[in-house]
């Protein structure tokens, strides 16, 4: 087994030139076979993109001696205080163990110059490898995160009266209900204007003349992602759930989307049983590990 000599860091802005190395290496591993491509749900399962590596807030590269990829580790954005790690990834002939402890260290040491305070992993639950790895460096599991995905078929979804793409007047109520349902999500920081200008699409249930229900779907080809999808709390309870996702997957196979996912928290019952009941199956298990820096 080749052992790196003399361990040398750089990154992906320093050196855009070993973007195809790094892609390659990241490719290696499956689309969703051993982590969240670029740390996020909504990609598990996809192809590895040169966009998503630069994407990343910052991407760190180990080189062997002779000035090649021999590993890699994307940081991603996930708040103010946290980010999400992706990877690491090894190339074949290193010592993965010693060289993926290397690059965690540095990455840990760059993030706390720059303010952070913990990291978290979205890790496959068939890569026990990887859970191991980040077990044994300080990461704790927290929950598992289930994705799903609903795979469209002809003939087409029978229409849901009540169901709608948001006009530019429903954004104000669209918002007030989003903040409501998730108080925590940054999603309304910026206008829906601009959410839509960034290819998102906002869904409405609305039942005698009011919203009751709203879902913010983007992408299209060849999965769109549901980010965001609720009741208001008020009318919660009495199937208006499964009326407003039955629409959405009625326009979403309209719009000629080959399948939907979501993402779920695994103790989210209520909501797994939900979605199970409409057709969606389950693709993915991630493991949540958060640790501090």
């Amino acid at each position: 087994m080749l052992e790196i000599q003399r361990p040398r860091f750089t990154d992906l802005d320093e050196r855009p030139d070993l973007g195809p190395d790094v892609l390659h290496l990241f490719r290696r591993f499956g689309p969703g076979r051993f982590h969240a491509v670029h740390g996020e749900p909504s990609r598990m399962g996809q192809e590895v993109t040169m966009a998503d590596l630069e994407q990343c807030l910052g991407l760190l590269i180990c080189l062997d001696d002779s000035e090649r990829p021999a590993g890699a580790l994307g940081i991603c954005s996930y708040s103010e205080n946290q980010v999400t790690l992706w990877g690491p990834v090894i190339a074949n002939g290193h010592q993965g163990q010693s060289l993926g402890r290397a690059l965690l260290v540095r990455a840990k040491e760059a993030l706390r110059d720059g303010g952070f305070e913990s990291i978290r992993v979205l890790n496959d639950t068939r890569n026990r490898r990887g859970r191991n790895f980040y077990l044994s460096n300080g990461l704790s599991p927290w929950q598992d995160n289930h994705v799903y995905e609903h795979t469209f078929s002809n003939p087409p979804y029978p229409s849901c009266p009540g169901v709608s793409l948001a006009k530019h007047t429903d954004h104000q109520e669209v918002a007030g209900i989003i903040q409501s349902c998730f108080p925590e999500s940054s999603h309304c920081d910026v206008s829906l204007s601009q959410r839509e200008r960034e290819e998102y699409r906002h869904y409405i249930l609305q039942i005698g003349g009011d919203i009751i229900g709203v879902a913010a779907i983007n992408g299209l080809r060849p999965r769109s992602w549901m980010s965001l999808y609720g009741i208001h709390p008020r009318f919660q309870g009495r199937g208006h759930g499964m009326q407003l996702l039955s629409g959405i997957i009625h326009h979403e196979h309209a719009l000629g989307c080959r399948c939907l996912g979501l993402e779920v928290l695994a103790n989210n019952r209520s909501a797994v049983r939900l979605y199970e009941k409409a057709g969606f199956m389950r693709r993915w298990t991630a493991s949540i590990l958060v640790g501090p820096l």
